[in-house]
């Protein structure tokens, strides 16, 4: 997806979530339409492989190779070289994370990452997980279900970074980020969590916690206004930032 201006306009490179087990790009269209056609940019959605056929690290491999290519051919799609950045949502966030986190490894400069309720630490015990285990659509045996397909239960693989980024290093220079949060949503506590470790590393961050919203909620029709509310904050940061990026 991309603009009809021929000026160079910034690109996100987009992972559907389905907690690295389900989905696809046509499940998520309607997010990268909203992504396009908010922040005006191009939107490149990732067929990433899926466990159980393809578990970890197979999803992170493609993530990561996949803004490798976007990086080096934006000028083909129109964009603007200095306003590449990686998002996602769910599953999707996760790998967006190892995505961002691979790109300042490889000396790429991300414009921004946006981490929209991502799954990003399987090991610590959240209050959230507790708290919201049942009732608001993602449930915690649903969470310990996708876990268990993508990465199984070897202790040391679920702190591998490119599996769980709340365990990786860090570093002052890594992308700006945006990590969205739902209230209502078992994965709220670990988004905040890894929010406020971006925010202690030096990392321009914004955290973006919607009160009265469940996991999920970016796919949500017109007929949940808290919903479109969120969705129209979070557009609007994005293209903020965008915007601001391409000034510097």
């Amino acid at each position: 997806m991309g603009a009809a201006s021929g000026d160079p306009v910034p690109t996100l490179v987009f992972f559907h979530g389905g907690g690295w087990v389900v989905g696809d790009i046509d499940t998520h269209d309607n997010y990268a339409r909203t992504l396009c056609a908010s922040t005006r940019s191009v939107v490149v959605s990732v067929d990433y492989r899926k466990a159980p056929e393809a578990p970890f690290p197979a999803a992170a491999d493609d993530a990561i190779d996949s803004v490798r290519w976007a990086t080096a051919e934006v000028g083909a799609l129109g964009g603007d070289p200095r306003r590449v950045a990686v998002a996602g949502v769910s599953a999707g966030g996760n790998l967006a994370a190892v995505a961002a986190l691979d790109a300042r490894q490889q000396g790429i400069d991300l414009a921004l990452q946006v981490l929209v309720y991502p799954c990003i630490d399987p090991v610590s015990a959240y209050d959230s997980m507790q708290a919201n285990a049942e009732g608001y659509l993602l449930s915690k045996l649903e969470m310990d279900w996708y876990n268990h397909h993508y990465s199984g239960h070897d202790p040391a693989l679920a702190r591998d970074p490119r599996r769980s980024p709340i365990f990786a290093d860090v570093a002052r220079d890594l992308a700006p980020a945006i990590v969205v949060t739902a209230e209502y949503d078992p994965l709220c506590d670990e988004g905040n969590a890894y929010a406020a470790k971006l925010a202690r590393a030096g990392i321009d961050t914004e955290l973006l916690c919607f009160p009265g919203t469940v996991h999920g909620f970016f796919g949500f029709g017109p007929d949940v206004p808290s919903a479109q509310q969120a969705i129209r904050t979070t557009c609007f940061s994005i293209a903020h930032k965008l915007s601001r990026s391409h000034e510097a």
